[in-house]
């Protein structure tokens, strides 16, 4: 999933969705084509088996833009808490996009669904911006291309997100 921030609205727009069976060379590969066609500042990787190789080896290439996620409870008790901040229009989903019904079906049968990876990845960029403290790049959110608006503050929680 590729995440914007808009600066002059104040929130963040799910901008992609990419969701494929691969094989790790292809997975590195689309990582890549995805983190440069989106201007992609910040990449959360899950702190799994696959995505422990995965970071090694992105990080000799970066450092500081491939970041662990660490999950130690389950994904239902990780999604609860960020329900709120999901209904609250602080995160537009656009409904026009080829991902959508895919992605809302998933979110609409979760935790009962065989397929729960787009849930757990909103819930894991959620948990993720809770806690950040980094800055902010205003975000088109059609291209993904900043648009040079620089922000050093990070916005106020409670404009981004309600808990």
């Amino acid at each position: 999933m590729t995440f914007g921030w808009h600066c002059d609205e104040e929130r963040w727009y799910l901008l992609d969705v990419f969701r494929k069976r691969v094989d790790i060379t292809e997975l590195k590969a689309s990582v890549r084509r995805l983190r440069k066609q989106w201007y992609v500042d910040r990449v959360l990787i899950e702190s799994s088996a696959l995505g422990i190789a995965l970071l090694q080896e992105f990080r000799r290439e970066t450092n500081g833009v491939y970041l662990a996620v660490n999950v130690v409870t389950s994904k239902l008790d990780r999604f609860i808490p960020h329900t709120d901040w999901i209904k609250s229009g602080q995160l537009v989903i656009p409904t026009d996009k080829p991902w959508f019904d895919d992605f809302r079906r998933e979110l609409l049968a979760f935790p009962d669904a065989t397929k729960d990876d787009q849930v757990d990845a909103l819930t894991q960029f959620a948990e993720y911006m809770r806690r950040s403290q980094g800055p902010y790049l205003d975000t088109d959110p059609v291209t993904g291309q900043r648009m040079g608006n620089y922000r050093p503050e990070r916005p106020r929680r409670e404009d981004r997100m309600r808990f």
